[in-house]
């Protein structure tokens, strides 16, 4: 919570960041999405409504589950390199 008290919610959409939520759900071509980014454009920040509504279109758009089967695929092949490197060195990852 500590984190959005200083970072401001949605403050990457102000910003006009892309996370990977973002760039997945416009693949899909969610109309209300590009909508609502060619606004900020042109204002320069979202209403917190705004934000919502794009924060509820992630989800509708499957983008947040999405978001972590990429990062669940990619703890996996970390995880697999790690152990490979064990195997290799003989050595265990004090670490882990």
């Amino acid at each position: 919570m500590q984190y959005i008290d200083s970072k401001g919610f949605c403050e990457d959409l102000d910003e006009g960041k892309y996370s990977l939520l973002l760039i997945h759900s416009l693949q899909k071509g969610d109309p209300l999405i590009q909508s609502i980014l060619q606004q900020r454009k042109i204002s320069g920040s979202l209403t917190m409504e705004m934000k919502q509504i794009i924060l509820q279109r992630l989800k509708i758009n499957g983008s947040l589950d999405y978001t972590l089967s990429v990062i669940n695929e990619l703890y996996r092949l970390i995880k697999e390199e790690l152990e490979a490197l064990e195997r290799e060195t003989k050595t265990k990852n004090w670490i882990l």
